[in-house]
């Protein structure tokens, strides 16, 4: 009986530790730069924080959709092969604020608990040579408020690792993507 108590514990934990938390908030105060790329001490690519963009809308199945295509040369087969990239972005239209923190893609924004049921999602689709980041949320379907649209304050940074950037950093595409911010910039050797 003991043994099988110790072994329901023991099984409770491990759930409880492979669960996170919130990873996507993050604490660090983010200075704004002029927008470039540059390769970091681990040979990788990153970009400083970028804005200014400017927006297409789509409709879809009761969803409005925005994206923006920024070209990365970076972004290559040896990134999308085996490889991974980091989106963060900050400045974000909120509801009736703006999230002026680094926020890893992909990330969804929800009302508080109850009605209406609407969602607001940022994430982003890589192909080579360029990203497309997206916006999407039903907001209008549940409410007469407006839609907290992307604009050109929204600001965006890039780091792409390619598989060989990963083994000498000693993580994966999977262990790299549970980072935050300031742990991406202290792996790297990025300047904020």
């Amino acid at each position: 009986m003991k043994m099988r108590r110790f072994t329901l514990a023991l099984v409770v934990a491990a759930a409880l530790g492979a669960c996170s938390k919130d990873n996507h908030m993050i604490n660090e105060d983010l200075a704004e730069e002029d927008a470039a790329v540059a390769a970091t001490a681990t040979n990788s690519t990153a970009t400083v924080w970028q804005a200014g963009y400017s927006w297409t809308r789509t409709d879809s199945a009761g969803f409005m959709l925005y994206h923006h295509d920024e070209p990365l040369g970076a972004l290559d087969a040896a990134v999308l092969n085996g490889g991974s990239i980091l989106v963060f972005a900050k400045n974000i239209p909120a509801d009736s604020m703006r999230i002026p923190k680094a926020k890893k893609l992909p990330f969804y924004l929800y009302p508080s608990p109850g009605r209406p049921a609407y969602h607001h999602a940022w994430y982003y689709e890589a192909s080579n040579g360029s990203l497309r980041i997206k916006f999407r949320s039903n907001k209008h379907q549940y409410s007469q408020e407006a839609v907290p649209v992307p604009d050109g304050a929204v600001q965006f940074r890039y780091f792409m690792f390619t598989g060989d950037d990963l083994e000498r950093l000693g993580h994966t595409p999977v262990s790299i993507a549970r980072l935050t911010y300031g742990e991406v910039l202290q792996l790297t050797g990025a300047a904020e």
